[in-house]
């Protein structure tokens, strides 16, 4: 089918991309670094605890709230983690790209 064709030569495209490759390059190197990878999943933890304690209904304090940020500034503060944010953000927003020009063709209204 030519549309999955034309698909496929999207992904091929992407993948390309240097933004995917800065994105890959990051990854490999947060995976390699064990400080860099305790601080993302020490932040995701509790993320995920608040986000089960707000679902459940438990209102977070201020001081949950101050423990988070204080967490999410710990991580980014590690410049191995900082640059895989940044490449994962600059591969998200190139991708956002390709979605917004692929809409622009389409009426599903």
């Amino acid at each position: 089918m030519k549309i999955l064709d034309r698909a496929a030569e999207i992904g091929r495209l992407l993948a390309a991309s240097r933004e995917y490759q800065a994105l890959c390059r990051a990854r490999e190197e947060l995976q390699g670094d064990a400080t860099a990878r305790e601080l993302v999943q020490n932040f995701q933890m509790l993320q995920q605890s608040y986000e089960r304690m707000h679902m459940t209904g438990y209102q977070l304090t201020e001081e949950h709230v101050a423990r988070l940020k204080k967490a999410e500034e710990d991580m980014l503060a590690n410049p191995v983690v900082r640059r895989y944010f940044d490449a994962r953000q600059g591969f998200s927003h190139l991708f956002n790209q390709v979605l917004t020009r692929l809409r622009q063709h389409i009426d599903l209204s």
